[in-house]
């Protein structure tokens, strides 16, 4: 004769509610029993929001002490003025590609399709600069006449001037065009000053 059918042994079918209900009455193994039930959060099949083995990912906070290099890459995104976002989305730029990073002795600066790297070395001085008439920073990356200097620019309140001992090339329809200074507008402007500080900007 067979093993008997599960309609058949004389057991509860097995629901989710049957099971809480066997969780909330059983105590925990090796406890005692006036322990207490299981926690819901416990009970099998029950996946916790978050693995205890992952932390969180970590955002440094605006203004949030003196970065160090050993911080690892510190990215420092660009600040949106409200009236400039559509403009500059026209352009493909929006938050999620514009912002620049201080990783050990590399710098880059990423604005939509465009792009600039060069060693923190080649930094000769960062400068707080702004306000900036609007059409001067507004949309794609401003290239400066005067001095070839290129603007990649979100926000028209401030931003740092950065200099280059050695003029370094962006990601521009004309590749042979190098920059002897660039101008950003990271929303944390005295972090990223900081950073570049930590980094050895301007120590060379």
């Amino acid at each position: 004769m067979g093993a008997p059918g599960l309609h058949g042994s004389g057991h509860t079918d097995v629901t989710p509610s049957h099971a809480a209900e066997v969780a909330d009455s059983t105590p925990l193994p090796g406890s005692d029993r006036g322990a207490g039930p299981v926690p819901p959060g416990n009970r099998p099949g029950r996946r916790p929001r978050q693995d205890q083995d992952k932390p969180s990912p970590r955002r440094r906070p605006r203004g949030a002490g003196r970065p160090s290099p050993s911080d690892g890459p510190l990215h420092f995104a660009f600040r949106f003025d409200p009236a400039l976002r559509p403009l500059s989305r026209v352009f493909g730029v929006h938050p999620g590609n514009a912002y620049a990073v201080v990783d050990g002795d590399a710098f880059t600066v990423h604005f939509g399709r465009w792009s600039l790297c060069t060693p923190v070395g080649n930094i000769t001085s960062a400068e707080v600069t702004g306000p900036y008439d609007w059409w001067k920073v507004a949309g794609p990356p401003h290239l400066s006449m005067r001095d070839r200097g290129i603007t990649f620019a979100t926000s028209s309140a401030r931003g740092v001037c950065i200099s280059l001992r050695e003029p370094a090339p962006a990601a521009l329809p004309v590749p042979l065009l190098r920059h002897p200074a660039l101008t950003v507008t990271p929303d944390d402007v005295e972090g990223f000053m900081a950073a570049l500080s930590a980094a050895g900007a301007g120590h060379g």
